[in-house]
């Protein structure tokens, strides 16, 4: 399946980048994150940062509890 050709256009500069960060982040193949429309690329992106900001949160908040 090849890439459609609003795609790059519609992502940021460093879309081949995003995809490959978010396929690594959600245990995705190689191909998974291509077979998504630019918004549903978004709404799991959106859905990463929240977990990384809670992950970050919980090792602070371990971090103080643990002096």
């Amino acid at each position: 399946m090849g890439i459609s050709p609003g795609f790059r256009h519609a992502q940021p500069g460093n879309w081949e980048q995003l995809t490959a960060q978010l396929s690594k982040w959600f245990g995705w193949g190689p191909r998974e994150c291509w077979d998504l429309p630019v918004s549903e690329i978004t709404w799991w992106l959106e859905r990463a940062n929240e977990q990384a900001a809670a992950q970050a949160a919980a090792q602070v908040a371990a971090q103080k509890g643990g002096r």
